[in-house]
Formats: structure tokens, C-alpha cells, sequence
């Protein structure tokens, strides 16, 4: 199976920050990075220069469409997704996640077809979403390895891979994880190892990060890779985190979706499905904050945080190196503001990544640095050391691999 060509430059001596340089079908991008929500963008939108180099298209499709595919050339759907597409830079690094709405398991044709379209318009081979029936299996709470929702999305997996290394070999394969427990993400990390697959899209499903469940998880991923060696090849997607945290005491929400680049990820995606778990599943068990009209929430790129600004005082916070506009976030309505907001907060995420990876570059102390902004918080901090922690346990001697 492809996978992409991988130079590790460093990886942080405390928490587990890598800093890589990716390249695939003549491109190359550096991480950690933010992937970009291209498709909120309208034509005179212009990010900053530091802050592009990967773009994120997601798109929802089921077996209806997937059969309106097969009865015409270029079905409404397609046409959408290629009008998403080209949005994106023409130097960015595409990355294509379709999310297959079905509760059953993808069949051998839908595999096909599914891989097909993502061949067409991405430069990476990302393996579908599949959240209905990735929610029927998170419903049994025992985590069996035999239960028949997690049976299906195996035999989805094996589908598609095999549809990948028969059809699809020139453009590296990155695979899915959903947020169950290790029996399963183990089981399935062994079935990409057995297909050379060494890139991974973890869907959080709308969670933070540094909830305990989540932790214990990525702790064990990192487990795994320590013991198999493969720090220097592994490359982690995060998809689906949820963004932010309960405001702290200079009046900042800490910016959680900041937290993959300590836990071994190379590049955060955005979050699209929005609050969908229990209260219970949330760090706390808190209600997702919510925000009064006359505010907008903003990424300060300095804080690493959140800061609610009032609408009328936005100019007077925006900074000069972004490329958006200040005044798109003004007399309109709150749907446009809402996706304005959420191209300059990423934007900003990614400028702020680009600032971690030159501290990473100058070989700074990494915790020193994140310290003084007061958007990270103690359970990231927690967070980091927890998942370095199992990291170097598994590359410990006498560590089995379960």
C-alpha cells in the first residue's frame, strides 16, 4: 500500500509533539498543521500565506446517491463535491472525507464507487466516515469483539482496502478509528498493519480531546506505535474535536482543538457534526457554552484561546497578518457569520501551529513555551504527559503488543 513520503524532523523530548514534513502526488506540507474548511470560503477570500497548505472537504453521501452514480454521468452530488474541490489551492494538499450515512456495512460495489470519487478529487486515499453505524456500535457499551454493528464496519474496512490495493495504489491510503474502546482499535490498527496502511483519521465524534475515554485511548495508540517502531512513519488525522472549553479566569475558552499536537497528531480537521454526544461524554459532563448574539468568538492566536469580542469592536482585535475580512463578520445574518467565524478561527489555529512548529524547528522547551499561554490548560498538560508516558512504555524492552 502507498503511504506518504514521511521526514521526521524532531519529535518533542515531553508531551508528544512530531514535527514532519509530508509529500504525496507532488506536494508537500508541514506539520503540525490545520487543515483548512475550503469549502466556507467564498471566491475573494484570501487565508494568510503561513496558514494554507492542506485543505478539508467533507461531504455526506448514501446508497441512494451512490446509485444515482451509477444511472448518469454526473449526478448533483459530484457536481457539488468538484465545485468543493476547487476551492482549495492550488498547491494544497487535498484531504476528501465522505461520510457513508448508511447502518450497514459498505458493500464490495459502494467500495468501489466510494474510492473512486475520492481518487478523482483527493490527494490522499481517506477511507469513508461511516457515523450511523459507527453509532449502533458505540451503543454497546461492553465493546465485544464480536457484536455485529463492529462486525460490519470491519468487513466495510476490508472491503475498501482490498478495493485500494487492487485499484487505487498511486496515492497513500489513510484509514479510519472510531471512538471505541482499545479491543476494537486495536483489532483494527492490526488489520491496516496487515495492509501497510500507516495513516490514520481518528473521528472523535464531537469529543474533546482530553476527556478521560479519549485519553486512555490515545495513550494505548501511542502504546502501539512505540512498540512497533513506528514514530517516524505514522501519520495522525483528527477529525470531528470539539473546539472549545469553559472559560477560564482571564475570560479565555481554551482552545481544545489545539490539544492533538501534543498527543502525536500531525494535522486537526475541523469539526462537522456538531454537539452529538451525551453530556457525560463531555469533559466535566458541561453543556457546550453558548454565546450571546452580540458577540463573536475568535481564535487569539496568542492566547492559544477563544475570546468573545463583541461585533462592534471586532476591528480593534483583528490582526493585521490575516487575509480575511473583518468587516464580512458584520450586518449579517448569524449563518454567515457563523461560517466567516469559523474560516478566521482556523486560519488562526493554523498560524498558531505554524508558530508551534518553529519553536519545535528551534528546538525550544516545548512546555516552557505553552505554558505562558493561557488557553492550554492543565488537563492538556495532563493530556501530554499521560499519552508520552504510555508512548514510552511501548518503546520500553518486553513490551507485547496485545
Amino acid at each position: 500500500m502507498t503511504t506518504f513520503n514521511t521526514t521526521t524532523l524532531t519529535i518533542s523530548e515531553e508531551g508528544l509533539f512530531p514535527r514532519r514534513e509530508l509529500k504525496t502526488n507532488g506536494k508537500t506540507v508541514q506539520t503540525p498543521a490545520k487543515a483548512l474548511p475550503v469549502t466556507k470560503a467564498t471566491g475573494d477570500d484570501e487565508f494568510a500565506d503561513s496558514a494554507q497548505g492542506i485543505a478539508e472537504v467533507y461531504q455526506t453521501v448514501d446508497a441512494g446517491k451512490l446509485r444515482d452514480m451509477r444511472k448518469r454521468d454526473n449526478p448533483s452530488w459530484i457536481n457539488t463535491l468538484a465545485s468543493k474541490v476547487k476551492k482549495a489551492g492550488e498547491n494544497d494538499l487535498v484531504f476528501v472525507h465522505l461520510a457513508f450515512k448508511e447502518t450497514r456495512a459498505i458493500e464490495a460495489l459502494e467500495a468501489e464507487q466510494l474510492m473512486s470519487v475520492i481518487d478523482t478529487f483527493s490527494d490522499v486515499l481517506t477511507l469513508p466516515l461511516q457515523p450511523r453505524l459507527v453509532k449502533q456500535m458505540l451503543k454497546d457499551e461492553a465493546e465485544q469483539d464480536l457484536d455485529a454493528p463492529f462486525q460490519e464496519y470491519l468487513a466495510s474496512i476490508e472491503r475498501i482496502l482490498m478495493e485500494c490495493e487492487e485499484r487505487f495504489s498511486e496515492k497513500p491510503v489513510m484509514g479510519t478509528l472510531p471512538p471505541t474502546g482499545w479491543s476494537r482499535t486495536g483489532k483494527l490498527l492490526r488489520q491496516y498493519h496487515d495492509f501497510g496502511v500507516e495513516a490514520f483519521c481518528l473521528n472523535f465524534n464531537g469529543r474533546k480531546v482530553t476527556a478521560a475515554r479519549q485519553v486512555s485511548m490515545l495513550g494505548r495508540i501511542a502504546e502501539h506505535i512505540g512498540a512497533r517502531r513506528l514514530q517516524e512513519d505514522v501519520v495522525l488525522y483528527g477529525i470531528n474535536i470539539d473546539a472549545t472549553g469553559p472559560k477560564g479566569a482571564l475570560g479565555f475558552r481554551p482552545a481544545m482543538n489545539f490539544a492533538p499536537s501534543g498527543v502525536g497528531f500531525d494535522i486537526i480537521g475541523e469539526n462537522h457534526i456538531g454537539l452529538q454526544v451525551d453530556p457525560s461524554e463531555m469533559e466535566g459532563g458541561e453543556e457546550a457554552p453558548q454565546m450571546d448574539e452580540d458577540f463573536v468568538r475568535l481564535f487569539d492566536r496568542e492566547a492559544i484561546a477563544f475570546a468573545e469580542v463583541p461585533i462592534d469592536e471586532v476591528h480593534s482585535v483583528w490582526p493585521a497578518e490575516s487575509g480575511l475580512d473583518a468587516d464580512e463578520l458584520q450586518g449579517v445574518s448569524s449563518g454567515i457569520r457563523g461560517r466567516r467565524r469559523k474560516l478566521f478561527n482556523a486560519e488562526q489555529l493554523s498560524l498558531a501551529l505554524h508558530d508551534l512548529r518553529d519553536e519545535l524547528d528551534a528546538g525550544s522547551d516545548i512546555m516552557a513555551y505553552l505554558r505562558s499561554r493561557p488557553g492550554v490548560t492543565p488537563e492538556m498538560f495532563d493530556a501530554f504527559e499521560q499519552v508520552r508516558g504510555r508512548f514510552d512504555h511501548g518503546q520500553g524492552p518486553n513490551v507485547a503488543e496485545e
